[in-house]
């Protein structure tokens, strides 16, 4: 029988559903600073927006991984910003 190593996985992309001032969308956290995303515009959150900040819950990791590729520029940004493979 052959073993199986063992490793343990990390969930990178974390993102919350959550509303802000009666605003639906996302909050993130990118470099110690939070951020609530919306379809629109992304906003940092600042401090005195927390009494009007509501977390509802973690997003799933295929939605969380969408709020860090629209927090890298999107989609386009990233495929053109790769150095792998170019001379």
């Amino acid at each position: 029988m052959t073993k199986v190593l063992e490793t343990t996985t990390t969930r990178k992309p974390r993102a919350f559903y959550a509303h802000l001032h009666d605003v639906a969308g996302a909050l993130t956290k990118v470099n110690g600073t939070l951020y609530f995303v919306t379809d629109d515009e992304v906003a940092e959150v600042e401090p005195a927006d927390c009494t009007w900040l509501t977390v509802l819950g973690e997003m799933t990791l295929s939605d969380a991984q969408h709020i860090e590729d629209l927090m890298a520029g999107g989609a386009v940004a990233i495929a053109c910003g790769r150095e792998e493979g170019r001379q």
